[in-house]
């Protein structure tokens, strides 16, 4: 018999946690698993990384709080072994509903640092509190990094039985595969690209600023869209960087476009493993990041991990992006990415987990 598997997404947004998540679901074998996922939002305007999928269920909720009961419905229809979210809103209504549903096996995965995220969230003494009097109901919490479990362990009083490592997977030949993308920025000296949505947590503010500190021949290429984007360019209207810095909006496959470029650049404010930089370690892509860019520090601690610079400071930042090499041939270049970041090792980890799980009386 099947195990079925329900994957809850707040939106139809599909950023690098809901990238992370669609694609372990997706690759279970159909012989073992029966995975549906289902959205609390509508589907309006919704990612080909959705539409490309069968079992998609939409709530049409508006809030995450609103699809308490529709969700709760779905799920005594589904009668899944495990309900999986990789979102805190949604990690806490899924905890919650614990209480309703008796027998619901939840594995919750965190994107971010717990502390961080809910730090610069609405209410944020109350949503810990109830993170913290809710992650005892969870039959397994996801972590990505050493750092993120001791967050868990010293602010939320998790036991390390509780908590299981999973490392973020890339597929490496789905993003070697892609043809590079247009040559953006033809006669740059220096091309730099950032990938990730239009917020606050990512602090595009700095990236722009540290611009301002660049020889007129630099390029940035921003990959994104989001609720920041009207302040973004207001930024670089002022700093009159329009000729230097370009927003071409969200893309799929942002690997096309990072094959052309001479490093990415990552300013956030917090993150937890951040996706892209796998990514462009599969690329061969040097990255440039900010230091409080969440399990970074253990991705540098690896063999052949020259290619990643965390930078403490902006000074260190800014002097990061001036040393930067200009790479002749940029599609052709050597992979760094470690082996259990591979999605093949991940993808087993994973599936051996959730048996284990749904294995447990």
């Amino acid at each position: 018999m099947k195990n079925k598997i329900v994957l809850v997404l707040p939106n139809n947004v599909i950023g690098g946690a809901e990238r992370v998540m669609v694609n372990l679901v997706s690759g279970l074998p159909c012989n073992e698993f029966d995975v549906r996922i289902v959205v609390l939002s509508s589907n309006e305007n919704s990612s080909s990384w959705l539409n490309d999928l069968d079992s998609v269920t939409y709530l049409n909720s508006k809030r995450v709080a609103h699809s308490i009961f529709s969700l709760r419905s779905f799920l005594i229809e589904v009668r899944p072994a495990i309900v999986l979210s990789s979102h805190v809103h949604v990690n806490i209504l899924l905890l919650f509903l614990t209480f309703f549903y008796q027998g619901l096996r939840v594995i919750v995965r965190e994107a971010n640092m717990p502390i961080d995220s809910l730090a610069n969230g609405h209410w944020p003494k109350y949503y810990k509190l109830l993170y913290r009097l809710l992650l005892c109901r969870a039959d397994r919490i996801i972590v990505t990094s050493q750092k993120m479990s001791v967050q868990f362990e010293q602010h939320f009083a998790v036991k390390p039985s509780a908590l299981f490592l999973l490392n973020n997977p890339v597929d490496s030949n789905a993003v070697r595969s892609v043809m590079a993308g247009r040559e953006f920025f033809h006669g740059a000296k220096r091309k730099f690209i950032a990938v990730g949505r239009l917020v606050r947590q990512k602090r595009y503010d700095r990236m722009i600023n540290y611009m301002t500190h660049m020889d007129n021949e630099d390029r940035l290429l921003i990959i994104g869209s989001g609720p920041e984007e009207a302040e973004i360019r207001k930024l670089i209207r002022e700093k009159n960087l329009e000729s230097q810095i370009e927003l071409c909006g969200p893309s799929d496959h942002p690997w096309s476009f990072m094959q052309n470029a001479d490093a990415l650049l990552l300013s956030s404010q917090w993150e937890g493993m951040p996706n892209v930089v796998l990514e462009a370690m599969c690329l061969g892509l040097p990255v440039i990041a900010s230091g409080q860019c969440g399990g970074l520090e253990e991705l540098v601690s690896t063999p052949d991990s020259g290619g990643i610079r965390i930078c403490k400071t902006k000074h260190q930042f800014i002097g990061a992006m001036k040393t930067v090499q200009i790479m002749e041939s940029k599609g052709n270049r050597n992979s760094y990415l470690p082996e259990q970041y591979e999605i093949k090792t991940v993808s087993t980890v994973f599936r051996k987990m959730l048996n284990q799980t749904s294995a447990k009386k």
